[in-house]
């Protein structure tokens, strides 16, 4: 075989070499990412519903008026932010259900688990000092869906707004109290 030929076989057999390195190397990548996607389906990661929806509604002191059902991910309090009202304090109640044509259940609580009928969340529009998180029990009782209901403190019907999401980013943001302002 001339030093030629000899050249020209080794460059294509090095060049066959790497390229059968390269493919063994994207499979192992591959196999590596398959198996921890399938450990993750084993345990997967407890998503949060934190997403912020906006309400705007009528309350009056007589009942209450609700916010539609979201689903309630963990065992976080409810957050809500009223963000502007007629009154200064809306009571609020967060509820369970299973269904948003369903029956609901009151589960709100103090952050110590006692049962309360509702909290006091009071106005404001500096988001850091007004937002608030529910202590409750939606997923303890076995409900997948949680929605808030508000009501006036006064005998004169109020408009409200702001912001809610089944579950709180954070343990931070203050809980709010059933104590009468």
């Amino acid at each position: 075989m001339s030093k030629q030929c000899k050249f020209k076989l080794d460059l294509i057999g090095g060049i066959v070499v790497k390229k059968l390195i390269k493919a063994v190397g994207v499979c192992f990548v591959i196999v590596v990412q398959l198996l921890l996607l399938s450990a993750g389906a084993v345990a997967p990661i407890a998503m949060n519903n934190t997403t912020d929806t906006t309400f705007e509604m009528n309350v009056n002191f007589f009942g209450y008026t609700y916010t539609d059902g979201r689903t309630k991910d963990n065992s976080s309090g409810a957050y809500v932010w009223v963000e502007r009202s007629q009154i200064g304090w809306v009571r609020v109640q967060v509820q369970g259900g299973n269904s948003n044509n369903g029956d609901w259940v009151n589960c709100t609580e103090l952050k110590n688990g006692t049962d309360v009928e509702q909290v006091y969340v009071q106005d404001g529009t500096i988001r850091a000092t007004y937002q608030r998180q529910i202590a409750n029990r939606v997923k303890r009782g076995g409900y997948s869906l949680a929605r808030l209901g508000f009501k006036s403190q006064l005998i004169i019907n109020s408009d409200i707004s702001g912001y809610w999401s089944p579950d709180c980013t954070s343990e931070s943001i203050p809980y709010a109290t059933n104590e009468e302002p």
